[in-house]
């Protein structure tokens, strides 16, 4: 395979997610000030990590990080940054920072950091002094900031403000010094007596600098969500939400709940001259829930949301560069496995300073492509796949711009090699302890559906006679033209030119083909025969006699038909039409779905085979599906040799899910009460069951050419776990023993 493709490559900095212990104040000062040295810095978040490691573990995973960084030595974040080590490596001081020696080289940082913003900015103050650099000249640092006895604002300043760590003790590299050379002079935030906030703070600052030249993606979460946090600038929690609102992209400040009035400077309220006018969002904990009346006069007339935050606020949002290198042509090398090469554009951030840090590329690949999944779904456990089909690139993800690989500043070119839907899908059992393998079934279910054109294709199957022609009695025996009408006719209802178009479909795409019965002179069998294998002289397939078939064609109606490619080769190939339509009935409801063919799996305890598997993708994350299909007969043993696979799918944090596709009759009593067992043993709905009502609706559109056409309906189950639970209501008895 060769060509060439078009792809979009958008350039980002690397995103940290700093680990630190509960309570540990002096590491999430550190970690602030070490977050302030990267470029998109602000964006980073900062974890709590106590006794119980569940709430870290779901922050981590849900802020779309690429990297740890270990800011605490207790054994809690050891134990917990090593336990995810598909976001490896957990990162300390000495990783993030080069200590020179190399030809006589200073020491720097080893990913994008704040040198060329600083460079930046202070050539455009320098340039043009009074306008659009002067309102920034004054570069702003939060230290020193005094308080009073109810809580000093030193740490909330450093939230919303930063600083940078001390040289050399926290930091191999001087950067306030680096600010100062790049003609960003530094001043700090002065307070008066009263400890309230005396400076004037519309300036720049080294957390604002951090986010030049950046934008941030978000998903999921409202982009509406600026505001104040109501909450204590001495307490451990209030510290942490208010940094990781803030690196979820809103503009959030702190007012004190004793002496709210030393930070008004700072504030920006709806409908004051210096704020915008929108809702205002009041965040905090739970347990402090704020005074109406200490915010009710600032606010204005405009109305207050309060949001109680009962986690660490990590929204699932990617910092990227506003120059991106954009479409391009990527190189389509001969294949398998592809190789594709796309360009870089890294020069748009390079400086002789940061040309060996790294950044991330992240490249989108319009799809569908076939013969290899053009975009990896974000499954982090899934992260040291990735970096193997990225040229051997230890350092991959797939976020929500698509696949990441880390690259250096001086880069020009990306190779990828991305992964086959099988691949892809043997890698997600493996996460289980699986060993994966395509069926025999399998094999011939995917040659079918390849036969039809693909999955789309192999719509016309939903038409009742279509399956009668193809899985109906009588293998290897031909039919003419009429019986084809017929059957077809009394399947749908339609009148004959409906019908014949269903035929010319069938005979375009080789699932039929015409031939011709022969009557050998030695047998005195009558057999078909291809018009190609019908030559000066044919052989019998009975008794192998070689005879001249001329003196022995039929007079009338010559043409016959008879099962064709795959689905002549034995009776078991019926079993690639259920697997089509159940995989064509869950990409209805999601497009997007990876898939494969029938798979053997091997566990350490048990064997199991799947007709089919799914990576759905929905609102709540990607799901897989474990799929049984059935063109008659009981499906409840086949479910339950699949249930073990399910627990330890669910136990490496895949959702996974059942399905059991009929493509004829109903599901019945011994089926719905083995999903109810499943279900009860997973410890919610899991298994979804699809009859033939199901799986082959009327057509929404169909042509007197025959043509079979399916209109995408919205998506009724957002999620595999809605879909699975609206399937057991619809089938399992209402008289049936209820859950204890």
């Amino acid at each position: 395979m060769s060509g060439v493709i078009s792809v979009r490559v958008t350039h980002r900095p690397l995103k940290f997610a700093f680990c630190v212990a509960e309570g540990d104040f002096d590491a999430l000062r550190r970690s602030i000030r070490l977050t302030c040295t990267l470029w998109g810095g602000r964006y980073n978040p900062i974890i709590p990590i106590g006794p119980d490691p569940a709430e870290a573990r779901t922050a981590i995973t849900e802020s779309c990080a690429d990297l740890l960084a270990e800011m605490s030595g207790t054994p809690e974040v050891r134990v917990l940054t090593r336990s995810m080590p598909w976001l490896r490596p957990a990162l300390t001081l000495r990783d993030m920072f080069h200590q020179g020696g190399l030809l006589a080289s200073p020491p720097g940082a080893a990913y994008l950091d704040v040198t060329e913003p600083l460079r930046r900015r202070g050539k455009a103050i320098a340039s043009d002094p009074e306008g659009a650099g002067g309102y920034a000249a004054r570069f702003l640092n939060a230290i020193q900031v005094a308080g009073n006895s109810r809580g000093n604002l030193s740490d909330a300043m450093l939230c919303i403000y930063g600083d940078y760590p001390a040289f050399p003790g926290e930091c191999p590299v001087d950067y306030r010094a680096a600010a100062e050379r790049s003609g960003n002079p530094i001043s700090q935030i002065g307070t008066q007596a009263d400890g309230s906030i005396a400076a004037n703070l519309g300036t720049a600052s080294a957390v604002s600098i951090t986010t030049s030249d950046l934008s941030l993606v978000r998903t999921g979460f409202p982009e509406d969500g600026d505001g104040i946090l109501f909450g204590e600038p001495d307490n451990f929690r209030d510290l942490l939400y208010l940094w990781n609102l803030r690196a979820a992209g809103r503009d959030v400040m702190l007012l004190p709940s004793h002496g709210p009035e030393r930070t008004l400077p700072m504030l920006r309220f709806p409908g004051r001259p210096d704020g915008p006018s929108r809702q205002l969002a009041i965040y905090c904990r739970p347990d402090h829930a704020p005074e109406p009346n200490a915010v009710k006069e600032l606010s204005g007339p405009h109305e207050i949301e309060y949001r109680q935050l009962s986690r660490i606020a990590c929204a699932p949002a990617v910092a990227v560069f506003n120059a991106n290198a954009g479409f391009a042509l990527a190189q389509l090398d001969t294949g398998p496995p592809p190789q594709i090469t796309a360009p870089l554009q890294t020069e748009l951030y390079r400086s002789p300073a940061n040309e060996t840090q790294f950044l991330a590329a992240s490249v989108q690949i319009p799809g569908p492509t076939p013969g290899f999944v053009p975009r990896l779904p974000p499954i982090p456990r899934l992260n040291p796949f990735y970096g193997q089909h990225f040229a051997g690139l230890a350092l991959a993800r797939s976020t929500v711009l698509g696949t990441s690989a880390s690259v250096q500043a001086w880069d020009h070119r990306l190779e990828i090699s991305p992964p086959t839907a099988r691949g892809l899908l043997h890698a997600v059992l493996k996460l289980a302890g699986a060993k994966a393998r395509a069926s025999s079934a399998g094999k011939v279910a995917e040659r079918a559906i390849a036969q039809m054109g693909g999955l789309e294709g192999c719509a016309i199957f939903r038409d009742r006679g279509v399956r009668e022609l193809l899985t109906g009695e009588g293998w290897g025996r031909p039919f003419t033209r009429e019986n084809a009408i017929n059957t077809l006719r009394r399947a749908h209802g339609g009148g004959p030119d409906r019908s014949r178009g269903r035929l010319r479909t069938l005979l375009q795409k080789g699932a039929l083909a015409p031939g011709i019965r022969v009557k050998c002179p030695a047998c005195q069998l009558r057999r078909w025969y291809r018009p190609r294998s019908l030559g000066r002289w044919a052989t019998c397939p009975s008794c192998d006699h070689r005879f001249n078939p001329a003196p022995f064609l039929p007079e009338r109606d010559p043409w016959v038909y008879n099962r064709s490619g795959v689905f002549a080769s034995t009776p078991a190939n019926e079993g690639a039409v259920p697997v089509a339509l159940a995989l064509l009935t869950i990409l209805e409801h999601h497009p997007d779905t990876i898939w494969a063919t029938g798979t053997e799996v091997e566990l350490a305890t048990s064997t199991c085979e799947a007709d089919a598997l799914a990576l759905v993708p929905a609102l709540d994350g990607h799901g897989l599906l474990l799929i049984e299909c059935k063109t008659g007969g009981d499906g409840a043993e086949a479910l339950a040799k699949m249930t073990p696979l399910a627990r330890d799918l669910r136990a490496a944090e895949i959702p996974t899910f059942l399905m059991l596709a009929k493509a004829t009759g109903e599901i019945g009593q011994a089926e719905a009460d083995a999903a109810r067992r499943i279900s009860d043993a997973l410890g919610e709905p899991a298994v979804v069951m699809l009859e033939a009502q199901d799986l082959a609706p009327p057509p929404a559109q169909d042509t007197e050419q025959g043509e079979f056409r399916i209109e995408v309906p919205p998506d009724p189950f957002p999620s595999l776990s809605e879909w699975a639970a609206d399937s057991e209501a619809r089938h399992y008895p209402v008289n049936a023993p209820t859950r204890p």
